[in-house]
């Protein structure tokens, strides 16, 4: 591609490049690449014009109509494109391309043989068969042509036509011969049925799949048949063996393999490995293009799994049986996909395999049911709605097992036998009357259990409302405590304030006495503050507590001592020592000078020293 897209090369270069990318899944690439072909072919002149053509994709259009409206046709490059159109899901475009080339080559069998492909992928066996028709007309003894008409004869399970194109192939000397074999030992497989034929068509099947392993030990497609026979067999571990061999081998391209393990994984009940491999299968839907018959086959398959496992699980009988009801409602699920619109109840199945598909629909049904009856013996909880739905379940199957059964009464075909339709409306119609009694008990059960919900939520309520008035309690109590507690600190506040008002009365008093007797020539000061000592309450700044505790103490006493105490208070609140009191009466005697004044003796001298120092003494008492 580097070098194509720096150089200029010729139209089979290009179309080379552009069949690459279609085998790498590049399909827009490839198309860009067939486009480049396609205008070096005009460029050429290398094509061939169609008469009376018809073609109406606009991609067919775009390359393979020239400027004046005339189609032409290249019969190499109109195959690959229409090759490219297949793969990308566009069939119309693809026939209109094939039915050009037969248009101008009437002759070229690879058109009718693709064709042919498209018409059976498409499920429409009559249109394949008539295009092999014409391939064999144009090719009677061409072997890819003969291959596809036994590949026709299989599908349409005509074993005898199928087996004698095959044998006869089987002595050509080419892979044809190798086809031919692998497909009698897989008509073998087919046709195994219970009796004295078994034994000898799965040893017939088993020796065709090791004829080819001896020629060819790299053979998958033989190594999967002879794993397939051991299967079959019972032969379990050396089946497993060989697919995993056949799986790493191929590297996952073969991924019929992968639905093999899926039933070896199922039948040794290791349902999760089974599972995995099932879906595995199912995402490779958009990688391969499996028609709808075949994904409907895989999802039974996921289908059955789930059942089973869910089979598995309730035979525990206990609360392991727990995961039961969750693996029948999966299997439900894949059979509902696989019906499609089949599933309504309202539409009538139109085919035996949709027959089927419902009345298997039905049975998990009627299992899911019995597993959600059996919970409470099993002690798993369960609810009301489960058990309506189980109810459901199981009306809805009586409805549609009886109409098979009216059917098989009409002598029309049905797929299911008379017994086992009969066995089945026996269970349900026992199950919708056990469903009915204890879905009225769930009811029951659930409306006690609502009841009593209610009782409990009441209560609940009504202690959370008596919490709420309690602590509202303590919150006003605190609240007048606290106000008791600041009414009081203000009224200490005042009497404080009145305190220090009156001491700076009383010292404004003290100021204007020492102010007069300064003028008048009193004695000069030798204390340190001649004020009045102010009497302080002592419970004045005493806290609450200690007021209420000493109001109880005062409660208890005598009314006689507690008049005593108050007369003893007021006495020494009102003991103040003034100047005179101290120091005597000043005399004019004093002021005398001591020339003018007679001496006294030193003994007196020693009496005034001693009564001033006794009264510095008392007032350092006081």
């Amino acid at each position: 591609k580097k070098v194509i897209d720096r150089k200029e090369f010729d139209a089979n270069m290009y179309m080379n490049v552009g069949v690459v990318c279609l085998e790498l899944g590049l399909l827009e690439e490839s198309m860009q690449y067939f486009k480049r072909a396609a205008a070096k072919f005009k460029e050429s002149k290398d094509i061939e014009y169609v008469e009376g053509a018809d073609l109406t994709e606009p991609n067919n259009l775009e390359l393979f109509k020239d400027d004046d409206d005339r189609f032409w046709v290249h019969s190499t490059l109109t195959l690959n494109v229409a090759r490219l159109q297949e793969s990308a899901q566009r069939f119309r475009a693809a026939a209109e391309l094939y039915k050009l080339i037969l248009k101008k080559h009437p002759s070229y069998v690879n058109s009718y043989l693709r064709l042919a492909c498209l018409s059976r992928d498409l499920g429409d066996l009559n249109a394949c068969a008539q295009w092999l028709s014409c391939a064999i007309k144009v090719e009677p003894k061409n072997n890819s042509v003969l291959t596809l008409v036994g590949n026709l004869h299989t599908s349409l399970l005509d074993w005898a036509p199928a087996q004698q194109i095959f044998n006869n192939l089987s002595s050509a000397g080419d892979a044809t011969a190798t086809y031919s074999q692998l497909s009698l030992g897989n008509i073998y497989f087919s046709n195994l049925t219970a009796g004295s034929k078994y034994s000898k068509h799965l040893q017939h099947a088993a020796d065709f799949c090791r004829r080819i392993l001896i020629k060819d030990p790299s053979n998958l497609y033989a190594a999967l048949g002879l794993g397939t026979v051991l299967a079959e067999k019972g032969d379990l571990i050396r089946a497993k063996e060989a697919f995993n061999i056949v799986r790493s081998s191929s590297n996952d391209n073969i991924p019929d393999v992968l639905i093999n393990l899926g039933h070896i994984y199922l039948a040794q009940q290791r349902h999760a490995e089974s599972l995995q491999m099932y879906q595995a299968y199912l995402d490779r839907k958009d990688k391969s293009n499996k028609d709808s018959s075949d994904m409907n086959n895989v999802l039974l398959y996921v289908a059955y799994a789930y059942y089973d496992w869910g089979r598995t699980l309730e035979g525990y009988n206990n609360t392991r049986s727990a995961p039961a009801n969750d693996h029948y409602d999966k299997a439900m699920e894949f059979l509902n996909a696989a019906l499609g619109d089949a599933s309504d109840p309202e539409v009538t199945p139109k085919s035996s395999q949709q027959y089927m598909l419902r009345y298997n629909l039905c049975m998990t049904k009627l299992a899911a049911a019995n597993c959600t009856l059996q919970k409470l013996s099993r002690h798993i909880k369960r609810t009301s709605t489960e058990v309506r739905r189980a109810l459901n379940h199981l009306i809805e199957s009586m409805t549609f097992v009886e109409g098979l059964m009216k059917a098989k009464n009409e002598t029309k075909k049905v797929p299911v036998g008379r017994s086992i339709l009969v066995n089945f409306i026996s269970q349900c119609r026992t199950n919708i009357e056990s469903a009915k009694s204890h879905l009225n008990e769930e009811l029951k059960k659930e409306h006690d259990a609502e009841q009593l919900r209610d009782l409990q939520r009441k209560q609940t309520e009504l202690q959370i409302q008596k919490q709420e008035h309690f602590k509202a309690l303590q919150i006003e109590a605190e609240i007048k405590k606290q106000e008791e507690m600041d009414s009081r600190a203000k009224a200490k506040m005042e009497k404080v304030q009145s305190l220090v008002s009156n001491w700076g009365q009383q010292a404004e008093i003290d100021a204007q006495k020492k102010a007069k007797k300064g003028k008048k020539g009193s004695m000069p000061e030798f204390i340190d503050g001649d004020e009045v000592v102010p009497v302080v309450d002592k419970d004045l700044f005493a806290d609450s507590d200690s007021d209420d505790n000493d109001d109880e103490k005062n409660s208890s006493k005598e009314p006689g001592t507690e008049e005593a105490l108050d007369d003893d208070e007021k006495k020494d609140s009102g003991k103040v020592m003034n100047e005179n009191e101290l120091f005597g009466e000043s005399s004019d005697e004093e002021l005398v000078p001591e020339s003018n004044t007679s001496k006294r003796p030193a003994s007196d001298e020693m009496d005034d020293s001693n009564n001033s120092k006794k009264a510095r003494r008392v007032i350092g008492e006081e």
